[in-house]
């Protein structure tokens, strides 16, 4: 549905759109596309402390800190008390 909402916006050519997405399964469809530019945040992990550089980087991100944020939130353990 989500590549199908990005291949519907692409048409409209008099407008700038900026998205965000934890669907990084999706850039390997749209990257080749000439309208679409790809940025991400850098993170850095250093045991269980995420620490953020707040600049821009080029491409998509190879993180993965879903289950870490879920971790660290103790959402994991609350789960596991249902």
């Amino acid at each position: 549905m989500l590549l199908a909402v990005i291949k519907g916006l692409i048409k409209v050519q008099t407008s700038l759109f900026i998205l965000s997405t934890h669907l990084y399964e999706i850039g390997d469809e749209l990257q080749g596309l000439p309208t679409i530019a790809f940025r991400h945040f850098e993170t850095t992990v250093t045991e269980d402390a995420l620490s953020f550089s707040y600049q821009l980087k080029e491409g998509i991100s190879k993180d993965r800190l879903g289950y870490l944020i879920l971790k660290r939130e103790k959402v994991v353990d609350l789960l596991e008390k249902l």
